[in-house]
């Protein structure tokens, strides 16, 4: 008789709250932990699917992708730009 559950004695039916805190855990590992993770594994495909382009003779489009990024950062550099962020580290101080 030990095994009984004592009969619930209020006229509330909701569940108790360590039963609705498990469900938000549930749900927040479910879809926050879970999403993070698949969405890691998915960049990491991503990434291996754009280095195997590289084997079919696709390097061309590498090239000229890192020559773009090599030329936007000497634009930026020219322009000044890192300086901006110098300053704001350094607190209002310029660098030069």
């Amino acid at each position: 008789m030990a095994d009984k559950l004592p009969p619930e004695t209020s006229a509330d039916s909701r569940p108790p709250l360590t039963l609705r805190i498990g469900r938000i855990v549930a749900q927040f590992d479910r879809f926050g932990v879970d999403g993070l993770v698949n969405a890691c594994g998915f960049l990491i495909f991503a990434a291996a699917e754009g280095l195997r382009s590289m084997h079919h003779g696709k390097v061309q489009v590498s090239l000229l992708i890192a020559m773009a990024v090599l030329v936007a950062t000497v634009i930026a550099v020219m322009l000044g730009l890192p300086n901006l962020f110098m300053g704001a580290r350094l607190g209002g101080v310029s660098a030069c």
